[in-house]
């Protein structure tokens, strides 16, 4: 199944090829009529997307056709043209595998019910009239407005993982930071020196270098999502950061998803925390619509209003390098700690199951059914969560004790097993 909540991904060429992607063209081009196309490094992605051209223009869509980039510089020829933004990209999978993310100009991600158009258009559109094609090519742009707003005097040490932001960020980074060094600053369109998804297990060398240093960062594959290092090699939460970034720049409303730790209402008691179901399209909606400052995902996107609607790790990291003032490990030892985890398990039916679940928690506690079965306690809470693309239910659980925690897992584990 390639067609997901909220994109497009598969196995190429078994799952994903080029007949899929040009109908996948064929059926934007029913209701979208202008866009821009760009792509991250992966081998399969230029030919997906003379594919992905190909149909979109058979069904009389113009095209802007941008380079390779990392998908926040591709938005942001997007945003410049004022059309939506296709960036065929896997993000954080193996190399063998791609996909195709959907945005509009003002930086939020298609809706559910956007997608599922396209998804049904896919059977059944059909060519129509011709569209044209030019070139795009915002980069200098982009980097204008980086140099606006973005200067940084730390000692920072950034791990690209030779994906999609090997081509234009490291150029930047130097232009806004004297003391910057890089791992893995070379196109590597295979994804073979580093894990494409940034997670600790895959981030020893950077952890070695950025010791005596000021800030570690690290981007997925196509560089929406950012990992932070302190300066003794300590990873940051997504929340932490969020806290640092909201203190620095005095931002007194943030948009989290509802499995983000509680970290942010106690560590901001000030500030306005608006939570909204698990997903991008719902962070960058709220946003907007509450006006909010800051948002954040658990994954590890994040979005600063100030400079754009758009989950740009790149931008993230340029910020935090800039607002950085109280050394990292210093900020993170005076957080509150909390304990936390997540499970999964395999389910034959996650609807059932879920129903299941509601009505015997629903006699015992105070349900938050906002995404999924959250519950809710003074020094706690449980939240359990379909997968929305395999056979599998979730559960999440905080507290503010090792012996709640503890409490909390037994009680919750035992009902799902």
């Amino acid at each position: 199944m390639i067609f997901l909540r909220y994109d497009i991904r598969g196995k190429y060429p078994k799952e994903l090829n080029e007949k899929v992607m040009e109908q996948i063209g064929i059926a934007v081009g029913v209701k979208w009529k202008r866009v821009v196309v760009s792509r991250d490094l992966r081998p399969s992605g230029e030919s997906l997307q003379n594919a992905l051209v190909s149909g979109l223009t058979q069904n009389g869509v113009d095209v802007l056709v941008a380079p390779p980039a990392h998908f926040g510089l591709a938005w942001f020829n997007a945003f410049k043209a004022g059309r939506e933004c296709l960036y065929i990209t896997a993000s954080h999978l193996p190399y063998d595998f791609n996909g195709l993310k959907f945005y509009h100009p003002d930086g939020t991600g298609f809706s559910v019910e956007e997608l599922q158009e396209v998804y049904e258009w896919f059977e059944k559109a059909k060519p129509r009239k011709r569209g044209k094609v030019w070139n795009i090519d915002r980069s200098e742009e982009y980097m204008d407005f980086v140099l606006e707003n973005f200067k940084s005097d730390k000692k920072v040490v950034v791990d690209f993982g030779g994906g999609a932001t090997t081509l234009y960020v490291p150029k930047v980074w130097k232009k806004i930071c004297e003391h910057v060094s890089f791992l893995h600053e070379e196109p590597d369109p295979y994804l073979k020196v580093r894990n494409p998804e940034p997670v600790p297990e895959a981030l020893g060398k950077l952890k070695r270098a950025v010791k005596g240093k000021d800030l570690g960062v690290a981007y997925d594959g196509d560089g929406d999502r950012v990992v932070f290092l302190d300066d003794e090699g300590k990873f940051l939460s997504p929340e932490e950061v969020a806290v640092y970034l909201a203190r620095e720049m005095h931002a007194p409303s943030i948009v989290a998803n509802i499995d983000c730790s509680m970290l942010l209402e106690e560590a901001l008691p000030d500030a306005e925390v608006y939570r909204v179901p698990v997903g991008h399209p719902y962070v960058t909606r709220a946003c907007r619509e509450k006006k909010a400052d800051i948002g954040v995902e658990s994954s590890g996107h994040f979005i600063i209003t100030k400079y754009s609607y758009f989950d740009d790790g790149v931008l993230v990291s340029f910020a935090l390098a800039s607002e950085l003032e109280e050394p990292l490990s210093s900020f993170r030892r005076k957080l509150p700690k909390y304990y936390k985890e997540r499970f999964k398990f395999k389910v034959r039916d996650r609807k059932k199951t879920m129903e299941k679940l509601k009505k015997r928690l629903e006699k015992e506690y105070e349900l938050n059914l906002m995404d999924g079965i959250k519950v809710e306690f003074e020094d706690a809470w449980v939240l359990i969560r379909p997968s929305n693309t395999e056979p599998v239910i979730r559960l999440t659980i905080e507290a503010k004790s090792k012996k709640r925690f503890e409490q909390l897992k037994k009680e919750f584990l035992k009902l799902l097993k």
